[in-house]
């Protein structure tokens, strides 16, 4: 995803959240460097269509002048059995 569209999808005024949870917090610090893992859970709806997904996160944080700034970040949807 392009950051266009990422701002298009965060501006979307159409999802509806009844859950959104991030848990299962990971972090690894690599001196200027943090790698962040974790699962989420999303439930709503966008547009009359519902959806209900679970996935996996990893973020990369690197440090600048004392504060953190996200370099990358990547999500997955669970394989369903």
């Amino acid at each position: 995803m392009t950051k266009g569209q990422l701002m298009a999808t965060t501006a979307d005024r159409s999802y509806h959240y009844d859950v959104l949870v991030s848990q299962g917090y990971r972090v690894r610090v690599y001196g200027p460097v943090a790698v962040v893992t974790g699962t989420y859970h999303e439930k709503g709806s966008s547009k009359g269509k519902h959806f209900d997904r679970r996935g996996r996160f990893t973020d990369t944080w690197l440090k600048f002048g004392g504060g953190w700034q996200c370099a990358a970040s990547h999500d997955s949807l669970a394989m369903k059995d």
